[in-house]
């Protein structure tokens, strides 16, 4: 089974996340094609952030196509700033999977997830390969503005992505 997780805080980075993100991970080849390889989703935000996202209409697609916990945010080093510490939730995630043992792919809020790569990564883990490095795009905000058109009106394709991240740099 694969765990996902992102670590999120700030309107933002939640604004960028409930506007693509998110309508990339429920196209018809990530979440939906990977049901039953999938453990669940576990998201950490702070009080505010978990509100603002829960509240967001958008949300609700992907509450129905898989399992969402919510995890407060932790940021458990000395010296870091609350919500910062994208380590302490790794490492929190990283015991939940392990727990469960699962694999685990953290999904950055400010990511796009072409079409088919969570099913793809999905399949890898059921087939007993392990996901130790990967790579998914960070968009430019002019292809994240593109992007979203797109997932309005349809999906997204790997494709598409590498051709946007190669013009763009």
């Amino acid at each position: 089974m694969l765990d996902l997780f992102t670590v999120i805080w700030g309107k933002k980075m939640c604004d960028r996340y409930l506007e693509v993100t998110v309508p990339s991970l429920v196209q018809p080849g990530n979440i939906p094609a990977a049901k039953g390889m999938l453990g669940c989703y576990t998201i950490y935000a702070g009080p505010e952030d978990t509100q603002y996202i829960q509240s967001h209409p958008g949300y609700g697609r992907l509450g129905g196509a898989l399992t969402v916990e919510w995890e407060p945010l932790r940021a458990e080093r000395e010296g870091i700033h609350k919500g910062w510490d994208v380590v302490s939730n790794i490492l929190v995630q990283m015991e939940k999977s392990l727990a469960r043992s699962n694999h685990m792919l953290i999904l950055s809020p400010d990511w796009i997830v072409g079409d088919g790569s969570i099913n793809n990564m999905a399949q890898l883990c059921h087939r007993g390969f392990n996901p130790i490095l990967f790579g998914l795009l960070k968009g430019a905000d002019t292809v994240f503005e593109e992007a979203k058109g797109l997932l309005q009106q349809g999906t997204v394709s790997n494709r598409w992505l590498v051709g946007r991240g190669m013009a763009t740099g």
